[in-house]
């Protein structure tokens, strides 16, 4: 998804062999809980309480979106996932990613496009 809404920052992240699963899982599975902005946190979690997971993956891609220009000024894989497992609170601030939050839309048919994704993944690896 991240290539479908910013085709220069996934294929950055393509050609340094960087796959989404190496920093989106820490984010989804702590429930964005490693921001250190809390006022950022319980905002998101507000919205995964009124959307569902939708929220979740929309925050996911806020956070891309913000972060996209220094991502793209990175020029190696281990600084990239160091600074997405380290996310810069002057970055995912309140002020700063929650109206990219409001303004990242996400469908199911973009839902079901992952799960069609990993499920291939899946089959390849065995």
């Amino acid at each position: 998804m991240v290539k479908q809404r910013n085709f220069e920052l996934g294929n950055h992240l393509e050609h340094l062999h960087i796959h989404p699963l190496m920093f989106v899982t820490q984010w989804l599975m702590g429930l964005f809980t490693g921001i250190c902005c809390w006022d950022t946190v319980l905002a998101i979690a507000e919205l995964m309480f009124l959307e569902g997971a939708h929220a979740l993956l929309r925050a996911a891609l806020a956070i891309m979106e913000v972060c996209s220009s220094e991502l793209l000024a990175m020029p190696t894989a281990d600084k990239i996932i160091f600074f997405l497992q380290h996310l810069p609170s002057r970055l995912v601030c309140h002020k700063n990613l929650i109206p990219v939050i409001w303004n990242t839309t996400v469908h199911q048919s973009d839902i079901d496009e992952c799960q069609r994704l990993l499920e291939e993944q899946k089959t390849a690896e065995n």
